[in-house]
């Protein structure tokens, strides 16, 4: 298994020749890859011969067979199976050989899935596990028509939600899956049985880390030719709409279960612009009228509900699918380009007046009251701000409402007067993205910031949210943690906003008003750094998730500088220490926030305007303490050397947490106070195994990773400024790379005297008063290709354009050389640094 993996890498190698993988390396393994190869494949082949033609068919025989697989690569019979069993579904359903696993006694095949639980369990290898988890796809295919309690196929489908689920680094075998077999099978599945399957499914698209990708993946399958009519993934699912809806809902509540679960389904998957525009394709293709608004999507908005459970449910999913309809269809290409939004306006009236007699009426707190309130807020929000974005002229009868006083304090009563996570959630979202963020909204921005007590809500909102997310531990919905994220999200808005230079001095007031207020706890216990704290300071028990985490420290790095206490500062250092010590995925997103505003505090300049004197307290008392931090951080981010297979991989927090603990150390450049306690030798070997795992990544990166790459530019802190430490480095380096010349011109610099840091860091406070870092934030945006790079500001006096012009070339192997050397370009002699010829002739060697 080890050699397939070596064998697959020098594939790629093959196929991708920038990759570099150095001459030792291969040298290496290719004394050993002739033999290895041969007893390899003769084993292969001998297994294969052995298994060929004893398929196992039958439950019982495949139980007798699992153990053997336990302890030998299986993915090949897997595969074979898969095949199999694919072609008898396509040929023949009705003699499929698939009858020996479904005509199986109960026991046998709860003792069948039982063993291929326990085998994918045992299997550490990816390649393995994908090929079980396929063919467990293809047996989700069988449409059993049985007396069983439980189909064959939704037994194969359980025992797949369920391994899925189990499993935490499940991702990437997971997406492969779903390419190779998942979207084939549901795709060309009845949609009778897919209204069977469909909770099961929901378990999956509904998860945070992937769900999103897996309905991507079902949105771009593109179905085979097949004997029977074309399907894609939205087209079976309008099938299984209409089916549902057209029988009468005098059936009971299992009919209406089944339809709300069809519609929440379609809802989930409407988050998806493409499939969202199929629906509404399809769909609108059954126009009641030519008049707007006179499709059956629309249609829904204006008949009346009555106040019953299922009927209100039922009613609540189906608003809750045309809102993801409004907010995810879109047409460039046409004057309105949100048509499902412009065409549901024309009902925006009926759906106000209906929400605004929910709240209206105090009582209306039953739970589906609630969820019929909050689908009706959502695709009022999403109605508005795509209505907004369309810029349609808006005709008498298709007018949407102003967002004035009485129409905005709807939404404030609604969220605060409950702790369901799905009402708040749909309420914040709209006070927060369609009447704070939208544009053409802003000066209806105006009611939230000075007529309402917005602070106070916000407080008593999160209150109940936190609460009730106690009481439940693990059990907390995703709309609760949303909808926690949300009131996080709004808090950290005003407070970049109060440090903002808007031309607008009228909202910029407005927001330092909110900050101040939010400083302050009108509801006991909960003003914004008590709730932050609160957050980050809870055990990870699952009360709150990744997302709300990261979100709590966004709005702690935010906040404006002077309204931190001596004692939250400590509480910011504790949480920094506690948290680099046990580290875990999730936390690196949560430690770069923190880091950066480690940054601020260290380069804040205090004035008299404040009492506070927050940058001297932090440099005097707590400087040595978050430097350890820092060093023990990196040390944590450079515990082992990256394989061919890491490279693949990469965590882009943990490259972002680097980048952030860089920044922090170059303060020491500005900031004496930073430099006591770095130059310790336990500093210097985590200074040099940073630099050895850096090698070691860019040693395997492609082109394009390359070019996208974050160096870790440790020298360049004050750390670099000794030669030893820079001798150190150099002497524990491997290849000739961009490494090596990088530790080597630092210490030109540095051996010159010249050249040395200037003082300046990035994003320094200016000299007409604090800016807040106001550009930190701006590095710190989540966009793809953004990052933080600290050639741009912050190099120690070598010419830019000259490095950039070095590192951007290609890395190439010598033959007869066991290291990696940079090529030269043709214009390094003309580089107008003083240590030119010294890089030029390092490099030529």
């Amino acid at each position: 298994r080890a050699w397939r993996g070596i064998a697959c890498n020098f594939t790629m190698d093959s196929k991708h020749s920038s990759i570099r993988t150095p001459a030792s390396h291969v040298s290496k393994y290719s004394a050993t890859q002739s033999s290895a190869s041969s007893n390899y494949l003769s084993l292969m082949s001998e297994s294969v011969n052995v298994r060929s033609g004893t398929r196992p068919q039958s439950c019982s025989k495949w139980i007798s067979t699992f153990t053997e697989y336990y302890y030998k690569d299986c993915s090949e019979i897997f595969d074979d199976a898969t095949r199999h069993y694919a072609q008898d579904r396509l040929r023949d359903k009705g003699r499929s050989s698939r009858k020996d696993l479904t005509s199986a006694k109960p026991n046998e095949r709860e003792e069948f899935f039982a063993a291929l639980t326990l085998l994918v369990e045992r299997k550490t290898s990816e390649l393995e596990r994908t090929s079980i988890l396929v063919f467990l796809c293809e047996l989700v295919a069988i449409e059993e028509v049985t007396n069983h309690s439980v189909p064959f196929g939704m037994q194969a489908l359980r025992t797949f939600v369920g391994l899925v689920l189990s499993f935490t680094n499940i991702k990437a075998v997971l997406l492969r899956v779903f390419r190779r077999k998942m979207a084939e099978v549901v795709c060309q599945m009845s949609h009778q049985y897919l209204i069977k399957i469909i909770p099961l499914l929901h378990d999956i698209i509904g998860h945070p880390k992937y769900g999103e990708q897996c309905v991507q993946i079902f949105a771009e399958y593109n179905p085979k030719k097949t004997r029977g009519p074309k399907k894609d993934f939205a087209m079976n699912l309008v099938e299984a709409y209409h089916r549902v809806r057209s029988t009468t809902q005098t059936q009971g509540d299992a009919h209406a279960k089944r339809r709300q679960e069809v519609y929440s389904f379609m809802a989930r998957c409407a988050e998806n612009s493409k499939i969202a525009a199929s629906f509404w394709n399809m769909l609108e293709e059954k126009r009641s009228s030519n008049k707007p608004g006179g499709g059956i999507l629309a249609k829904i908005l204006t008949e009346n509900v009555h106040d019953l459970k299922n009927e209100m449910t039922t009613r609540a999913t189906e608003i809750e699918l045309r809102a993801n309809i409004a907010r995810n269809v879109y047409d460039p290409s046409k004057k309105d380009k949100y048509p499902a939004a412009v065409d549901f306006r024309f009902y925006m009236n009926n759906m106000v007046k209906a929400l605004d007699k929910h709240a209206s009426d105090e009582k209306a707190t039953k739970p589906h009251q609630i969820i019929y309130q909050a689908a009706l807020t959502s695709c009022i929000a999403a109605v508005m701000m795509r209505t907004e974005k369309s810029q349609v002229a808006k005709s008498a009868s298709g007018r949407v409402p102003k967002p004035r006083n009485p129409f905005i304090t709807m939404f404030i009563r609604l969220a605060k007067r409950t702790s369901n996570g799905k009402l708040v959630a749909a309420c914040l979202d709209f006070l927060f993205n369609v009447i704070v963020k939208t544009e053409g909204l802003e000066k209806h921005r105006e009611v939230l910031e000075t007529q309402v007590s917005l602070p106070a809500t916000i407080q008593q909102i999160v209150k109940n949210l936190m609460t009730e997310m106690r009481k439940k531990r693990n059990n907390t919905t995703p709309a609760e943690q949303k909808a926690l994220v949300l009131a996080l999200d709004i808090m950290r808005f005003y407070n970049e906003m109060s440090s903002s230079e808007s031309s607008d001095d009228k909202f910029i007031n407005y927001a330092t008003n909110l900050t101040v207020k939010f400083n302050v706890a009108e509801i006991k216990g909960y003003d914004r750094e008590e709730i932050v704290f609160r957050i980050l300071e809870a055990p990870m028990d699952g009360t709150f998730s990744g997302p709300v985490r990261h979100a709590a420290a966004r709005c702690l790095g935010s906040v404006p500088l002077h309204q931190f206490s001596p004692a939250e500062i400590r509480t910011v250092v504790t949480i920094l220490s506690r948290m680099s010590s046990t580290i875990s995925e999730n936390s690196y997103a949560v430690l770069t926030h923190i880091v950066y505003l480690m940054v601020r505090l260290g380069d804040r300049e205090d004035d008299d305007e404040h009492k506070e004197k927050v940058g001297t307290t932090f440099r005097t008392i707590y400087a040595a303490e978050v430097v350890s931090t820092i060093f023990e951080l990196l040390s944590h981010c450079s515990s082992s050397e990256v394989s061919p297979i890491d490279v693949q991989f990469i965590d882009e927090d943990q490259r972002n947490c680097i980048m952030a603990c860089v920044k922090f150390l170059q303060l020491a450049w500005k900031r004496t106070e930073l430099r006591d306690g770095m130059e310790t030798e336990a500093n210097r070997s985590t200074f040099v195994r940073a630099m050895q795992v850096e090698q070691s990544m860019l040693r395997y990166l492609d082109k394009k990773q390359f070019k996208n790459h974050k160096h870790v530019l440790l020298e360049q802190t004050w750390l670099g400024c000794n030669v030893e430490s820079l001798m150190q480095v150099l002497e524990s380096l491997k290849d000739l790379d961009i490494v090596a010349f990088r530790i080597y011109n630092q210490m030109a610099n540095v051996l010159e005297s010249r050249n040395l840091h200037s003082g300046k860091v990035p994003a320094s406070s200016g000299e007409n008063g604090e800016s807040e870092l106001v550009s930190l934030h701006a590095e710190l945006a989540e966009v793809t290709g953004k990052g933080f790079d600290v050639w741009n500001t912050s190099r120690c006096g070598t010419e830019l354009q000259d490095t950039k012009t070095l590192e951007s070339q290609p890395l190439v192997s010598g033959r007869h050389s066991k290291k990696v050397s940079a090529v030269v370009p043709e214009d390094t002699n003309e580089m107008h640094n003083a240590m030119g010829t010294l890089m030029t002739t390092y490099l030529k060697q």
